[in-house]
């Protein structure tokens, strides 16, 4: 809504002055705040947001629990305002050349100016408001369209040109105690984010960020400002017996206000319709349109049982940890979901991508993992060929059979079924992109993914590591220096150290070889070796090799692990041997030795070139 004419909002600014000023509102600061909020809104065009539910917050610090229908504070509020408005205007305000009323059922102000000052009478000053009133609708219907000095101000909507981007992060809502699944207020986050993504002109921050930004302290609008978020919504369900009662606000990060809020109660059987209506207006609130009926959309289907999917988005928050023991966790929560539905396609999905991170960490030691992983994915992808992570997942594991027609193929139709899941970004630049070297559409895609998803430790740790992969060592080593203060996984502590080395930072990168755990996995091993055969100390590096040659004859060493040790010591034989088992054994990590740094001395080698001709990638 436009508010008045810049040549009368100081008149009515004044106006505000003189209210706030007299004895009559001198002893209630609530109505001073109250009339304060409702006029500067009306001046700034904001009259959408006078509704119970934002007054409540803005006014009134209600908390996420408020339902207006329950707590009537407001409309009574609103009523004793319009009282001591009228007695202002009886008594000290009665010269005033502006009076100052709220609409009847309305907490919208309303501007009315005297053409000279009102004699005094017995007559109110709102027996003089009505009747200018009557005056004024039944003048403006005669001169409809004629130039003239503006008597009553009315609030027409304002023309609003929507940002080429707007970014907006839903957080978890809050549910309160007597909700028969303790996570419903995630799933209902879930399905809004759904809903949201896929959207033209929207930028939808991913689940996993939005918890780790609901964990967070510090102020949320300094963090939202810091990711580029433009949009905040939050919210809360509650329910009782059969039903449930939603409560939600979304809030303009930039001018730190509410523009819009609003509780809904329905059948908690019904509880996807109601998802659905918060969707369009949360849309309709940021001046976007709601997609048309026909038009394809992300869409997930909920779980049978809310157990399985309070399970499910338990199994996603772990996921998101990306540690050896979180996805373990992930796994075997997406298992319970299972269990509890079998027929629920993104559990599979999911369940197929925890074993292939479970995989790349152990570096191919569970082929039993492997198989699992690959029969969740194409589960997944029999139960709903829509879905956009069972296209990723089968994607994923036809990248590790070196079949990259098929990979890029489904990646790209996950990309176009959600194009804001940064996870499908993620993994189509990881796991296509890098290994056949596309290098510019793989950086694009990682940022693509990190815009989308940038607090989850996961998604940061690949950001290096593909930026390492590009050969931009400095940004990789920034990237990575955040993350070295938390848990971290391999894959980020390995992009770290190797951009020193390459960086001409060698010393730097074997003193910072110094995590408790460096040394207790044969990557850390590895990685030991090759720094100090570059930078330092070969003599150990060859005990390191001869340590973990030793001890591949009773236990699984990955071979990539000895092939990175034998390049750090230029024996190019003894690398392209343990390249050649990797070849042999599918090991995951096989799939990126074209695109890797640390082997580039060996490309010009026809056995190394034949390697790669086995894989597809030469």
């Amino acid at each position: 809504m436009t508010g008045p004419a810049e040549d009368q909002k100081d008149s009515i600014r004044a106006e505000l002055q003189r209210i706030l000023a007299s004895a009559a509102f001198s002893g209630s600061d609530r109505h001073r705040k109250f009339l304060s909020f409702v006029v500067d809104q009306a001046l700034k065009g904001d009259t959408e947001k006078l509704n119970e539910f934002v007054l409540g917050f803005e006014v009134f610090n209600k908390n996420e629990s408020f339902d207006p229908r329950i707590d009537s504070i407001v409309r009574v509020e609103a009523r004793r305002l319009r009282e001591r408005l009228k007695k202002y205007y009886q008594e000290e305000g009665q010269a005033d050349p502006l009076i100052v009323t709220l609409r009847p059922r309305s907490f919208v102000p309303e501007f009315t100016q005297r053409n000279a000052p009102s004699p005094t009478s017995s007559q109110t000053a709102a027996r003089w408001l009505q009747s200018r009133r009557i005056w004024i609708v039944a003048l403006a219907a005669l001169l409809l369209g004629a130039a003239g000095t503006a008597v009553f101000l009315s609030l027409r909507p304002r023309p609003f040109v929507p940002p080429s981007t707007a970014s907006i992060i839903v957080l978890p809502f809050q549910t309160f105690a007597g909700a028969p699944d303790p996570e419903l207020g995630s799933s209902l986050a879930d399905a809004i984010i759904s809903g949201l993504a896929g959207n033209p002109g929207l930028r939808v921050i991913s689940r996993g960020s939005s918890i780790q930004f609901s964990e967070s302290g510090g102020s949320r609008f300094e963090r939202a400002s810091s990711l580029g978020v433009d949009y905040i919504v939050e919210g809360s369900v509650r329910v009782t017996g059969a039903r449930s009662s939603v409560s939600a606000k979304l809030t303009d990060v930039h001018t730190q206000s509410y523009l819009w809020a609003d509780t809904r109660e329905t059948d908690t059987a019904k509880l996807s319709d109601l998802e659905h209506d918060l969707t369009r207006a949360i849309l309709a609130r940021i001046r976007l349109p709601a997609p048309p009926p026909g038009a394809r959309r992300p869409r997930q289907r909920p779980a049978n049982s809310p157990q399985a999917y309070g399970a499910f988005l338990k199994g996603q928050y772990y996921w998101y940890q990306g540690g050896r023991d979180s996805l373990a966790k992930s796994a075997a929560l997406f298992e319970e979901a299972l269990r509890g539905d079998p027929t629920f396609a993104p559990a599979w999905a999911w369940l197929s991508q925890s074993y292939l991170l479970m995989v790349f960490h152990e570096d191919g030691r569970s082929p039993e993992a492997l198989a699992k992983g690959r029969q969740a994915a194409a589960k997944s992808l029999e139960l709903d060929s829509g879905l956009a992570e069972a296209h990723a997942a089968v994607g994923s594991y036809a990248a590790l059979d070196w079949n990259w027609p098929d990979a890029e193929r489904r990646f790209r139709r996950a990309i176009e079924l959600n194009p804001d899941w940064a996870q499908g970004h993620l993994m189509f630049s990881i796991m296509y992109l890098v290994p056949t070297r596309h290098f510019p559409e793989a950086v694009q895609e990682v940022f693509h993914a990190h815009s989308l998803d940038p607090l989850t430790s996961i998604t940061r740790s690949m950001l290096a590591e593909v930026l390492y992969f590009n050969r931009d060592y400095a940004r990789a080593i920034a990237e990575s220096e955040d993350l070295r203060k938390g848990t971290i996984g391999p894959p980020a502590d390995r992009a770290y150290l190797l951009s020193l080395s390459l960086n001409g930072q060698g010393q730097r990168a074997l003193a910072e070889m110094t995590r408790p755990d460096a040394d207790d996995n044969p990557l850390g091993l590895s990685l030991r070796a090759y720094l100090l055969a570059r930078h330092g100390d070969r003599a150990q590096a060859l005990a390191i090799r001869t340590q973990l040659t030793a001890k591949a004859k009773t236990s699984y060493i990955p071979p990539m692990s000895l092939a990175l040790v034998s390049m750090g010591l230029g024996d190019y034989d003894e690398t392209l041997s343990q390249l050649r088992a990797a070849v042999a054994n599918h090991v995951p990590a096989i799939t990126q030795v074209a695109a890797d740094p640390v082997f580039e001395p060996l490309r010009k080698d026809p056995r190394f070139q034949d390697l790669l001709r086995q894989m597809g990638l030469h």
